[in-house]
């Protein structure tokens, strides 16, 4: 499964919502069938249950990966607190690096092969493990109910059995010798990145390169985490990941496993992040724009009553680039021909072909509206991001009554986005997708997305843009701007809203 469309996968989350299982003939946003065989398996457990998910599919999309997973138990009563997958396939992750140097320590430490001052995870060398006979191992793998290959589960489990020792396979010097090294592999380790201040994390990042392919990988972290007084164990998986400009062209587990894991006990220890919403919005910009390897990109919030800026950031994009958008021309067309009764209700026009729908409507008709809408002149809007985000509240707000009530709220329904991005709490937006080609250059886009959402009886406009962002392996038409300018508008309502 190559997963690239973030709107829609968080869509099957509240679809699925009540299922145990969910196949690819459920999953379907915005009129459109997910291309790839998309499967979900989830619990509802926890109260963060949907920002956990949120967080697997993030990762998914960021790393262009086939599929992944996550997996939280309690070590004392071995129940699942939270879990969610995505796959076009079941894979079994593997007993690889730093997970199979676990089990050869623990199995070294019972047969007195490994000392325990000879424990460290950061260290390459593995001739220490020679001296750990097979036999030692496979007794250990044998207690611990695995083989070469396992399920997530199977390994989450075997982790747990060896952390606990309830047999007293190891003896209690061992296992603080095996646990302390544990620990010191998030603290100054290869699993450093899954730190969380304040909370005690112990785990393992391990990476699988698929048939020797150094692009295919496997990438697992597991580990545990403490929180109320009680233990939890979790895993991570992502199934090919790919390196990205962020991770300096690597996609070991380091880089997306292990972080996604931090991200996770971050979630699951912390209250809601206090961080103003500019700051979180534009850390989320920065990594869409590498993510996306696009050249830069923008966004801008607005009280649609006031009219006053209340977020903007632009990152390598200037700010008064002038640029076209055939779909803002098209809304003020439709706004022109329901104002005189061209069109009605049930017959908006919103196809490609704004020169040819422009016909329809009288010069003078077109010019009046204009003056209304207080907006110049100029063929497909030549604007600069703002004045495009001006155009769109210009129309959307109907301060000038150019359409009736029904009116305009039938415009507003062509084009809503009546998603859940919260627990609890739904929020209402509208919005246009524009991709626009570089004006005098061969290559390029940019593609932007405009709209307005509601909260908390405050009605905001919005805009969002990346300059040409690079398409998702296996999606010939990922570049556009469903598939990136979307989802970042919506993680940045979700930022503002603070949920």
């Amino acid at each position: 499964m190559k997963v690239s469309k973030i709107f829609s996968l968080i869509f099957a989350l509240t679809l699925c919502a009540n299922q145990a299982f969910c196949d690819d003939s459920a999953v379907v946003a915005h009129g459109s069938k997910i291309k790839y065989p998309v499967m979900w398996k989830f619990t509802e457990s926890t109260p963060k249950h949907i920002e956990n998910q949120k967080i697997l599919v993030r990762y998914v999309v960021d790393f262009d990966a086939r599929g992944g997973e996550y997996a939280i138990i309690n070590t004392t009563t071995g129940e699942y607190i939270d879990r969610a997958q995505i796959f076009s396939k079941q894979y079994y992750p593997y007993n690889f690096g730093n997970i199979s140097r676990l089990f050869a320590y623990a199995a070294g430490l019972h047969s007195g092969a490994i000392k325990a001052d000879e424990i460290a995870f950061n260290q390459e060398n593995t001739e220490k493990f020679d001296r750990v006979s097979k036999e030692a191992i496979d007794e250990l793998l044998k207690i611990l109910g695995i083989r070469e290959y396992n399920s997530a589960e199977e390994m989450l489990y075997a982790y747990t059995t060896l952390i606990k020792n309830e047999d007293n396979y190891l003896t209690e010097s061992q296992l603080v010798a095996l646990k302390t090294a544990i620990s010191q592999n998030v603290e100054k380790g290869k699993a450093k990145q899954a730190k969380v201040e304040g909370v005690k994390v112990s785990g393992l990042g391990a990476t699988n390169k698929k048939n020797k392919n150094p692009n295919l990988a496997l990438s697992v972290f597991i580990g545990e985490f403490e929180k109320d007084g009680q233990n939890y164990a979790i895993l991570t998986i992502l199934d090919e990941p790919m390196p990205r400009k962020s991770t300096y062209g690597f996609n070991s587990a380091g880089w997306n496993a292990v972080p996604m894991a931090r991200d996770l006990i971050e979630s699951m220890t912390k209250e809601k992040d206090k961080t103003p919403s500019a700051v979180l919005n534009k850390k989320l910009l920065e990594r869409a724009i590498n993510n996306y390897s696009a050249n830069g990109g923008a966004f801008i919030i607005v009280d649609m009553e006031t009219r006053e800026i209340i977020e903007k950031e632009f990152i390598d994009f200037d700010e008064n680039y002038i640029f076209s958008s055939s779909s803002f021309y098209m809304l003020y067309l439709n706004t022109v021909g329901l104002n005189t009764g061209v069109l009605n209700e049930n017959n908006m026009w919103f196809d490609d072909t704004p020169l040819d729908f422009a016909s329809w409507f009288k010069l003078q008709d077109r010019k009046r509206v204009l003056k209304e809408l207080n907006m110049s002149f100029a063929p497909y809007f030549r604007y600069p991001l703002s004045d495009h985000l001006k155009t769109y509240m210009n129309v959307i707000s109907n301060k000038n009554k150019l359409l009736t009530d029904s009116q305009q709220e039938a415009l507003r329904n062509e084009f809503s986005r009546d998603e859940i991005i919260g627990n609890d709490q739904n929020i209402k937006f509208y919005g246009l997708l524009s991709q626009t080609v570089k004006k005098y250059e061969k290559k390029g886009t940019i593609n932007m997305f405009i709209g307005s959402f509601v909260f908390n009886g405050k009605e905001y406009g919005l805009a969002v843009l990346l300059d040409s962002p690079q398409g998702i392996r296996g999606e010939d038409k990922s570049y556009k701007g469903r598939y990136n300018v979307l989802p970042i508008a919506e993680e940045i309502i979700e930022n503002f809203a603070g949920i």
